[in-house]
C-alpha cells in the first residue's frame, strides 16, 4: 500500500533519474534519549511533526521509539535542506526532562524502496 510520501518521493525520483549535476536527496538521523514518553510524544505530535512537515524541501518523515531511545529519519529533497533542518534540531528540542538529543547527522540517500 502505497501512501502521499511515497508517491512524493517517486515522484522526485523520477523528475531526477538521468540528470547530470543534480542534488541528491539527503536525510536527517537523529537520536534521542526518552525520559518521559507521555511529554515526549506530545511534543512530537503537536510540535515537531507539524514543523517538520513545513520545512523546505520536506518529502518523508519517520519517528520511531524502542526502550527508551527514539530514532527518526526525515527526507530532504537536498543536502542543503537537510543541513538547515539538522540546525533547527538543535534548538528546537522539546523538554530537556523529556528527550535528551543524543546525536544529529545529515546523510544522503542512496536507495529506497
Amino acid at each position: 500500500m502505497h501512501n502521499g510520501h511515497d508517491h512524493a518521493l517517486l515522484r522526485y525520483m523520477v523528475a531526477r533519474n538521468g540528470q547530470k549535476g543534480e542534488k541528491l536527496m539527503h536525510a536527517v538521523v537523529v537520536r534521542v534519549t526518552v525520559h518521559d514518553v507521555e511529554t515526549a510524544q506530545a511534543a512530537l505530535q503537536e510540535q515537531v511533526v507539524p514543523r517538520v512537515q513545513q520545512a523546505p524541501g520536506f518529502v518523508a518523515g519517520y519517528w520511531t521509539r524502542s526502550e527508551g531511545q527514539g530514532l527518526s529519519m526525515v527526507v530532504f529533497e537536498s543536502e542543503e535542506h537537510a543541513q538547515q533542518a539538522a540546525d533547527l534540531v538543535k534548538t528546537n528540542m522539546p523538554p530537556a526532562d523529556a528527550v535528551t538529543l543524543d546525536n544529529v547527522e545529515v546523510r544522503e540517500v542512496v536507495a529506497s524502496a
